[in-house]
């Protein structure tokens, strides 16, 4: 396999460039592939385009995209049209086109399934679509069900104008509104290697409102735009898109971290996003931090370095364009000295397999090494610590304040968490207190799943604890208050919880406990307090118990009533014991 790039520009023609590469291009071939990469928006301009390549090497399958920057030897480059051939030796290359005015994009992705589905040897999907206008989602999740060795790869067609809309191409049909799909089979080889560097800021946000796929109407019951407004001053104006490029939404989904950018807000303050959320999904705003791209940076130039490959494409996100400002060096001045061609586009939107999903990203630099049969010699040298700092450079100002912010952030958010720990915990036992364990009791009991399983409670209260403090003092009944509630955390097992109810009062919730385990349980607890020595004159402490097993349907009050009776009953009974009810 080979690649060979080329920029159309001022110095060189199309008719030059076509000229180099028939000149270098093998004789003997399975399939030749062409990707262009383009500024130029007419109609008129990429249908000559496409024509006169189409007549050059009729052969050749070309699919191309519009661009709001372009990608060649790991260069960036404006206003220009990059002609990227890919010559495959032993690879199959077919080209589908999906009209989205004409056919829905679910029932698109199903066409492109039954089709990927009966392909021998199919080892890869590239992508190009309209993303900015379209719902993919639906596609994506039908190629989504091909097997897990297959990768999906691809990007969203932009402009340098963010008023106008970008189209795919062919030399057959050019598509406002749809998808390129090119599908890859035979002895080929794909590695994808994606970093974004994008970082969570603050605390997160729930998506509590939501129309459709991609408009947020609320967060935290609030209007969605009010985020913006509060935590960056950003408003909703003729700048609001500009603004927020680089301030994404970030959310977790099966275990990757992916982005969501605002492309435009409404009156009413709801944003719509260039790709899929869900009502539920918990959110960050997020900001870009320069170390941590140039750390994930690496990390991909790695991936790619020892995968070997002999062709590379790239898909990049117009925001890392606009955030680092033209200053991309982080991304791309290692594939300038990577020895092989490559070449690719900054995109609205990149799509990509994670695990088993295909996801459309955002602020992603995407890229893709092809590589025919087994590795042949490593022909990328890194030498990483050469090239990710050459010499040691002052770091610059928004380095620094980056640092600042994810190290703040970090704190805050411990911070938070040990706020919400102290706000549940009983500060003596360190077990729940009432007004949390009261909480899980409620939920658990509310919870559908108590209907099908057994939901057992224990409630015990240590006998005679007011003479021990008027005998021994308060610092000794604190310390029989901390051994109950050891005690306690030594006899239940995950998913249990375990309280101080008040006073010398303890509870424990046992979730999938018929209420003769849970008896047995309390037998146990009561059995390990009677045999102790805890007293500091080696006598030993009790404690009376009620047990109880919820009934389906049993009002809270109800249920509580009849384990509180149970309590008094055992006290009743002569103390240091244990009372449940026989059914």
């Amino acid at each position: 396999m080979k690649q060979f790039s080329f920029c159309v520009d001022g110095e060189h023609t199309l008719q030059s460039c076509m000229e180099q590469f028939r000149t270098s291009c093998p004789e003997e071939y399975s399939a030749i592939l062409i990707f262009v990469f383009t500024s130029r928006r007419k109609a008129s301009e990429i249908w000559e385009m496409t024509e006169t390549l189409q007549k050059a090497f009729p052969k050749a399958v070309i699919a191309g995209s519009t661009t709001s920057g372009e990608i060649l030897n790991g260069e960036l480059q404006l206003h220009s049209t990059i002609l990227d051939f890919l010559v495959f030796e032993r690879t199959k290359v077919m080209l589908q086109s999906y009209d989205f005015t004409k056919l829905h994009a679910d029932e698109a992705g199903s066409v492109l399934l039954g089709r990927c589905q009966r392909m021998r040897g199919l080892k890869a999907v590239g992508l190009l679509g309209t993303m900015k206008v379209c719902n993919v989602k639906p596609f994506l999740a039908m190629l989504s069900k091909l097997p897990e060795d297959v990768e999906v790869f691809g990007g969203g067609s932009d402009t340098y104008d963010d008023e106008e809309l970008g189209c795919v191409f062919t030399t057959a049909t050019i598509l406002k509104k749809g998808m390129l799909a090119i599908c890859f089979t035979g002895d080929l080889h794909v590695k994808l290697a994606a970093h974004s560097g994008w970082k969570t800021l603050g605390l997160p946000m729930e998506i509590t409102g939501m129309y459709g796929d991609n408009v947020v109407t609320e967060l935290d019951h609030q209007p969605a735009l009010a985020a913006y407004e509060k935590y960056l001053d950003i408003s909703r104006n003729e700048e609001f898109v500009h603004d927020t490029i680089e301030f994404p939404m970030m959310l977790e989904r099966n275990g990757h971290m992916l982005a969501r950018s605002p492309g435009a807000c409404t009156p009413d303050g709801a944003l719509i996003f260039s790709a899929d959320l869900q009502v539920g999904e918990r959110v960050w705003l997020g900001y870009g931090d320069p170390n941590e791209i140039e750390r994930q940076s690496a990390e991909s130039q790695r991936q790619i370095a020892a995968f070997a490959p002999e062709a590379i494409a790239f898909f990049c996100c117009i925001s890392r364009r606009i955030f680092l400002q033209n200053e991309v060096q982080p991304d791309l001045s290692f594939y300038h000295h990577a020895g092989i061609p490559n070449a690719g586009f900054y995109t609205y939107g990149e799509v990509m397999r994670t695990k088993q999903q295909v996801e459309l990203m955002n602020i992603t630099m995407l890229a893709v090494g092809f590589r025919e049969g087994e590795p042949k010699e490593n022909r990328i040298s890194l030498d990483v610590q050469a090239r990710e700092h050459g010499k040691k450079t002052e770091r610059s100002l928004i380095q620094r304040l980056a640092h600042f912010v994810s190290v703040t952030t970090r704190e805050l958010e411990e911070a938070n968490e040990k706020l919400a720990r102290m706000a549940a915990q009983d500060r003596l036992t360190e077990l729940n207190n009432r007004g949390e364990v009261e909480t899980l009791l409620k939920s658990e009991l509310d919870s559908p799943v108590s209907r099908v399983r057994p939901v057992s409670v224990i409630m015990l209260d240590l006998d005679k604890f007011k003479h021990i403090n008027d005998t021994y003092g308060h610092g000794v009944g604190d310390d029989v208050l901390k051994f109950t509630a050891n005690a306690l955390r030594q006899n239940i097992r995950n998913g249990d919880a375990a309280g101080r109810w008040g006073g010398e009062e303890f509870l424990l919730l046992l979730p999938g406990t018929a209420l003769e385990q849970a008896v047995g349980v309390a037998e146990r607890i009561r059995q390990m307090l009677e045999s102790s020595s805890v007293l500091p004159d080696g006598k030993s402490i009790t404690a009376s118990f009620g047990v109880a097993q919820y009934q389906p349907g049993e009002e809270y009050g109800a249920f509580y009533r009849r384990l509180d009776a149970l309590l008094y009953q055992a006290k009743d009974g002569g103390r240091n014991r244990v009372e449940w009810e026989l059914e």
